[in-house]
C-alpha cells in the first residue's frame, strides 16, 4: 500500500489549508489530536520493516576510562577564502565526488563549493513559485538519479534540482520530518522521531515521494526532537543509511529495504536516563542532569572503515566514544585541538579525515597558540574575525 495525498483523510486535508501547513500552530491546539487521529489511521495498514538485531554489536562502556587524547591536524581549509560570499552558520555539509554542499541557514542558500572551498553556484530561490522554497530544512544528493533534493518544511514539499542547481520538478507531503536521506535504490527514509504524529521514528517513500513503509514505533526513550535541533542523527557510509536517535543509544544500517541494529552503546550504571514524566521540559533534565553527572549520546555518530566514533555529553562537556575497529578497543577522548580548547564533533568524512567545523574567531584569538604548535604563519594571511567558518582536517588517534 502506498501513501500520496489522494490517501489522506479529507478532515486532515481541510485540517492542513486551515494552518497554513505550519507545524508550530499544531502545539496546544485540539485539531492537533485530530491531525494525530488522522495520522495514525493513516499508516496504519502501511507495512512495517522489523528490526534485524542478530548481528548488533554491543559496546561496553560501562568502566572505560576517559583518555586525553590531542587529534592530528593534517590540514585547514579556509570556505570561500577570497569572501565571495559571507556563510553564516554552517547547519549541514555533505561531500559528494569533488564537490562540498553546505547549507546555511542564516542566507537561507544551499552553497555548492569545489574539493578546495572556492564557490561554484549556489541555490538561493525563495518564494512560492515553482523551484522555490520558504526555508531550506534539510537537503540530500541523489545519487542514483544525479540530483539534489532540498525539503522545505514550512511548505511541506521537496524541490528537486539537477547536479547543476537548475530546478526539475517539486512534490507537495504532508509529513513533517527532521532529516531525510536518499537510500542506494533511491528510495527515501525519513526520520520523523515521532513529531509528524504517525506513531513512528521513520517513514520510507519511493522516488516520487509516495509512503509505502515505516519502522521503529515511538517510545519514550528520548524527548522527540528537543534534544536533536542542530545534530545530524543520519549518516551514510558502505552505500547504506545509518541512523540514531538522542537516548536510544542505538544505530541503525539500512540497506536494499532491510534495517539492522549494527550498535548498541551500554553506559551501565553510569547511564543517564530520560524519563519521560520527570523531564517534562528542557529545564528540568538540565537541572536533573546537573545533579547526577551521569554520560548519555545525543545521537551524533560517524563511521568509517578504521573507526566508529559516538558522540557523549558527560558532566556538560562533549566527548567522544572511539570504537577501533580492528582490534576492538574503546576509548573515550576529548577531541583536543590545543590544551583545554576542544573542536566540534565531526561533519563529513574526507580524504581519509574527520572534519569538523571552526569559526574564524577562534582561530584569531588563538592565533599565536595555533602558529607555534602548527606552523600555520601563511594560513592566516587574510583571515580576519569576520571571515568565514574553517575546516579542519584530522585524525584520531
Amino acid at each position: 500500500m502506498y501513501l500520496s495525498n489522494r490517501n489522506i483523510p479529507a478532515i486532515i486535508l481541510i485540517f492542513i489549508i486551515s494552518i497554513g501547513c505550519n507545524h508550530k500552530k499544531l502545539n496546544g491546539d485540539k485539531l492537533q489530536r485530530i491531525y494525530a487521529r488522522g495520522m495514525k489511521s493513516t499508516v496504519k495498514n502501511i507495512k512495517e520493516l522489523h528490526v534485524i538485531d542478530s548481528t548488533s554489536i554491543k559496546l561496553d562502556l560501562s568502566d572505560v576510562d576517559f583518555e586525553s587524547k590531542s587529534i592530528v591536524p593534517i590540514r585547514f581549509m579556509k570556505l570561500c577564502p577570497k569572501n565571495e560570499i559571507l556563510i553564516g552558520i554552517i547547519d549541514k555539509i555533505v561531500h559528494y565526488k569533488d564537490r562540498i554542499y553546505i547549507l546555511d541557514k542564516v542566507t537561507n542558500s544551499l552553497l555548492i563549493l569545489d574539493i578546495d572551498g572556492n564557490m561554484i553556484f549556489k541555490i538561493h530561490n525563495v518564494g512560492k513559485a515553482g523551484g522555490e522554497y520558504n526555508t531550506i530544512s534539510d537537503f540530500c544528493i541523489d545519487d542514483k538519479h544525479q540530483k539534489i533534493v532540498i525539503f522545505d518544511a514550512k511548505s511541506k514539499k521537496f524541490i528537486h534540482y539537477n547536479l547543476n542547481g537548475k530546478f526539475y520538478k517539486e512534490y507537495k507531503t504532508l509529513i513533517w520530518l527532521k532529516e531525510f536521506s536518499i537510500l542506494n535504490t533511491g528510495d527515501y527514509c525519513m526520520l520523523t522521531l515521532g513529531n509528524d504524529y504517525s506513531g513512528y521514528q521513520l517513514l520510507f517513500s519511493d522516488s516520487l515521494h509516495r509512503i509505502r513503509q515505516k519502522a521503529i514505533p515511538v517510545n519514550s526513550g528520548y524527548l522527540l526532537n528537543l534534544f536533536s535541533n542542530g545534530k545530524s542523527l543520519i549518516q551514510n557510509y558502505n552505500e547504506a543509511t545509518q541512523i540514531s536517535a538522542p537516548f536510544s543509544n542505538k544505530i541503525y544500517r539500512i540497506r536494499y529495504g532491510r534495517i539492522y541494529l549494527d550498535y548498541i552503546l551500554d553506559f551501565g550504571e553510569r547511564e543517564f536516563k530520560y524519563e519521560k514524566d520527570k523531564h517534562r521540559n528542557m529545564n528540568m533534565f538540565i537541572d536533573d542532569y546537573d545533579n547526577n553527572k551521569l554520560m548519555f549520546s545525543l545521537g551524533g555518530f560517524m563511521e568509517t572503515d578504521i573507526n566508529l566514533l559516538v558522540e557523549l555529553t558527560y558532566k556538560g562537556k562533549g566527548y567522544v566514544v572511539n570504537y577501533k575497529k580492528d582490534n576492538k578497543s574503546l576509548t573515550i577522548q576529548s577531541l583536543i585541538l590545543l590544551d583545554s580548547l576542544h573542536i566540534t564533533f565531526p561533519k563529513i568524512y574526507i580524504e581519509d579525515c574527520f572534519v569538523s567545523i571552526i569559526n574564524s574567531v577562534w582561530m584569531i584569538e588563538n592565533k599565536d597558540l595555533m602558529i607555534k604548535k602548527y606552523g600555520l604563519e601563511k594560513f592566516y594571511s587574510g583571515l580576519t574575525v569576520n571571515s568565514n567558518p574553517i575546516l579542519v582536517f584530522y585524525k584520531v588517534q
